[in-house]
């Protein structure tokens, strides 16, 4: 087949030992193209991904772009026939360019496109989506992306961060998505004080009033100075008519 063994055809002359690494991409290769002989699509395109990452091959981009056709992620298939087109055009191989553009061509109808409209930036901005960062440059772009359910993010230094999932339906949708003004981060609060374990202060009962303190008068204290004055007035009384009855 066209694509069969591309893998290693589309590459330089191989070396008289091929490394660990070319040993394992091609077993890779060899299995993901059983599993998808066999149907199992979600199993293989895996496979592929790592061969490729091992030793990239044109024939290896050529199969894992049917794969993902295979699993309706039709985006990232559609920018993988275009890659292969490039490259085998490059390597005036106008059969294989031919057949990877003609797949893309089928394949454009059903790609669907996300725009990140972002109105009001904050300084330091930045988008994610699905973990991956979106320079500004893309803003406002439509981008292909496959169906499913993906995450986008917005944050900046100095403002609470934005979150949002976005489903994008199968086929050919143009899905555009407003990214909000970031909000300031609210201010930190003051810490409060820790609690105290002390005991409460217990308030000394008052003194007993001891005489010469400014306190209220003892009734009864009086009534006894006021006897021992009247004594005193009667004493003298007695003392000044025997001095006039002696005289």
């Amino acid at each position: 087949m066209l694509w069969l063994l591309s893998s290693v055809a589309a590459e330089p002359p191989a070396r008289a030992q091929e490394n660990s690494q070319a040993l394992a991409a091609r077993a890779l290769f060899d299995e993901a193209r059983r599993l998808i002989s066999a149907g199992q699509f979600a199993a293989a395109c895996p496979k592929l991904e790592e061969s490729q990452r091992l030793r990239a091959g044109i024939g290896t981009q050529f199969n894992l772009a049917e794969c993902y056709e295979k699993l309706g992620r039709h985006a990232s298939a559609w920018s993988l026939y275009l890659r292969v087109a490039a490259d085998t055009k490059a390597l005036g191989q106008p059969e294989r360019e031919q057949v990877a553009r003609e797949r893309a061509r089928t394949l454009e109808p059903r790609v669907a496109s996300l725009v990140l409209q972002v109105s009001t930036p904050v300084a330091g901005l930045e988008l994610t989506l699905d973990g991956s960062t979106l320079g500004p440059a893309v803003w406002g772009v439509a981008t292909p992306i496959d169906p499913g359910e993906h995450a986008v993010g917005a944050h900046a230094r100095g403002y609470a961060p934005w979150r949002a999932a976005v489903s994008i339906p199968d086929g050919a949708a143009h899905i555009t998505l407003d990214v909000p003004r970031l909000a300031p981060e609210p201010s930190a609060a003051p810490a409060k004080p820790a609690a105290s374990h002390e005991l409460p202060a217990v308030k000394s009962p008052s003194p007993t009033a001891h005489p010469g303190d400014e306190s209220e008068p003892d009734p009864a204290g009086l009534r006894a100075a006021q006897a021992r004055t009247d004594a005193t007035a009667r004493a003298r009384a007695r003392a000044e008519r025997h001095r006039v009855a002696e005289a």
